[in-house]
Parts: C-alpha cells; structure tokens; sequence
C-alpha cells in the first residue's frame, strides 16, 4: 500500500508554498457575498511503480507537466478559477495543510497546460502528493520559487526567460539566436557567438568540496571547433562542461594554473540530434579525484584522462559564468539548451537516475487520479 506524504504540525501560521500547516479559517475572516467561497478541488498524485531510483530524495523538486481539461479556467470550460492559475496549489495531504512549495514555469488557462516545479521533502518510490485547484477564495499566486530550489541549488536557469530561479544570480543576459518550445518546455538555441551571461557575487567554486553541474541538450553538432560548451566558469582557475567532438562524448575541464585536469566520456556516448541530459559531479579538493560523468541519467563507467589531475586548490570567484559558450566567444554550443542547473552538492547517481526519469517523460513517472 502507498504511503503518504503526511506531516502533523502544530498549529501554526500560514505563507503560501513554505512546507507550513494551515490554520482553519474564522467565520469572521471568510470571505463575504452572496455565495461562499468554492472550496478546492483535490486529486491524487501517485508515482508509478519502478520511476524512482533509490531515495528518500530530500527536498527533491519534481517536474509536474500535464495538459488536461479539468485545468483549463472555468471560461474555457475547466474548473480552475483564476486564468493566471493563481488557486493552483500541491500539498503533501488531501487537506492541504502541509503546503508544498512550488514554481510555475508554465501555465495556459486555454488548453490547461501546466508546467511546475514541486519540492517534495522525501521522493520515495511509494510518494503521494496532491493537486489542489478551483477556489475562487484564492486571488494571490500560491508560488514559493527560491524555496523549491533550496536544496543545495546555486543556480537554475528554466531558459523559458532571464531569471535564475535560486535568486543567487543578479543577472541573467540570454544572448541567443531565440526562445522556443523543447523538449521540457521553453529554452534556447545557439549558432555564431550566442551565449549566456549569467553573473553573481555568490556563485563561485561550486566543486570546493563537491558539487554537480547538468543540463539538457540537443546538439546539431559538437560545438564550435569541436568543443560547444553547456557551462563554462573561465579557463584560468576555472572549469568548463560541453561535448569534445574527439570522443563525440561530454568533456569536463578543471583549472589550469594550481590544479588541472580533463576527461572525456567514453566513445561515441553523445548522439546529434536528439535530447540528452548530462551531468557531472566533481569534488576539486582532491587533486587525485575522478569526476562522474552521467548522459541521461547513467553514470559513464570509462572515462578518457586527457590530463591527469595535479595540484592544490584554486578560486575560480573572480571568472564570468557563462551557458553555451565561453569568454573568448569561440565555443559556441550548436543545438537547444534547457534546463541549466549548478549544485554546491555533489548528488548521488540515483538523484540523478531519477531527476532524468522524471523530466524525459513527466507523464509516465505519476499517474493523476480522479477528484476525491
């Protein structure tokens, strides 16, 4: 039998998409007018059986997209009441006491597409969390952002617009040949010279002590002179992650003043035109250490050290953190980004395994049941 996802609290004050309990409302604070207030709406999220790997996965942000009827606004024939979806809401009990915090990337009252983050506190294979809409007592947006990305993130970039959705980054410039639809939702393609310039004060040395960068990518080729970069954090002290076309594979860089270091994936791992996640997770404090390299959530057994590792710890604070290219603009990605993501936490495979599982196919990792 599935468990739930069921967190008592003590009573306590409520703000919208914190992980907080919900007090009962007063007569005296209800809402006035002829009519009461609708009162929700509710159905079940429940994970399909083999979609999780390993886990409990703390504050695992899963990727809920779905179009369905029952979500378009009441004025294009659905039951959600407000036409921005602000009476959208998850919450981790039918109740919706313990309210989940999540971010809509994208919704569409017309057709009932909705695109949305959701933090679960603990992904297990036996996870049940639940949909809440259709109060017209709800005119505010039920969203919580940074809070859906707390758990080590330092930078999330949907590529849907110019924001990093941590907050970490003050700025984000999308230098790119265009905005279109991909494979997760929205995000960017790249030719001659297109990058993004992503900058902080704050996002700085994310392998210090372990940490994962990742991003979904469609490659119509190996990148400009072969080496189309995904993430780039500067060449001196710093590191970079793309495709190496002498391996058709990903490369991972790491510094080259104090320590240096270069792998590629293994032969032919990295196929054109067509999606594929990759990630790497690295701990640069061991100067004898060996990156994880994953493409499409498995990790590469066989990686190529172009470089073998040397040397002490360096600072890679005072380089420009740059998506699609690099500093000197001649390493262009060729292809689609999405998703573009960057971790002080160095995650395990199967966070990984899950997070691809999740996001290549949102509607066979859950199934939605019917209004209880």
């Amino acid at each position: 039998m599935r468990a739930l996802i069921l967190v008592a609290l003590a009573a306590c004050s409520y703000s919208p998409g914190t992980g907080t309990s919900v007090e009962p409302t007063d007569d005296a604070d209800a809402p006035t007018g002829d009519s009461p207030p609708l009162a929700d709406l509710v159905r079940a999220i429940e994970l399909v059986d083999g979609q999780v790997t390993g886990g409990p996965h703390v504050e695992f942000p899963l990727l809920f997209s779905t179009t369905q009827g029952f979500l378009k606004d009441t004025g294009n024939g659905g039951d959600v009441i407000n036409a921005d979806g602000f009476d959208i809401y998850f919450s981790g009990d039918p109740a919706g006491t313990f309210r989940l915090a999540h971010e809509v990337e994208r919704y569409d009252a017309a057709t009932g597409r909705l695109i949305a983050w959701i933090k679960v506190p603990a992904l297990t294979a036996s996870t049940v969390i639940y949909l809440h809409y259709g109060s017209d007592a709800i005119t505010e947006s039920q969203q919580d952002v940074q809070a859906v990305w707390s758990a080590g993130y330092v930078a999330v970039l949907h590529l849907d617009d110019d924001v990093d959705a941590t907050g970490n980054a003050t700025s984000v410039q999308l230098q790119t040949a265009e905005t279109l639809d991909t494979l997760l939702g929205r995000g960017q393609r790249f030719v001659d010279n297109d990058r993004i310039v992503v900058s902080s004060p704050t996002i700085n040395n994310i392998f210090a002590t372990g940490g994962t960068a990742q991003g979904w990518f469609f490659a119509t080729g190996y990148g400009e002179n072969g080496f189309g970069r995904i993430w780039d954090k500067g060449h001196t002290n710093g590191w970079s992650f793309g495709l190496d076309v002498t391996k058709n594979s990903l490369a991972f860089v790491h510094g080259d003043a104090t320590q240096f270091g270069e792998w590629n994936g293994p032969q032919s791992s990295v196929t054109l035109n067509s999606w594929h996640h990759g990630a790497v997770v690295y701990d640069k404090g061991s100067s004898a250490n060996t990156p994880l390299m994953y493409v499409d959530g498995v990790q590469q057994q066989t990686l190529d050290v172009v470089v073998p590792p040397a040397g002490a710890l360096d600072d890679d604070s005072g380089n420009q953190l740059m998506g699609g290219n690099r500093g000197a603009m001649d390493r262009t990605f060729q292809g689609q980004l999405d998703e573009l993501r960057m971790s002080n936490v160095a995650r395990s495979s199967a966070w990984i395994a899950t997070e691809f599982t999740n996001q290549v196919a949102p509607a066979a990792f859950y199934t939605i049941g019917d209004p209880l």
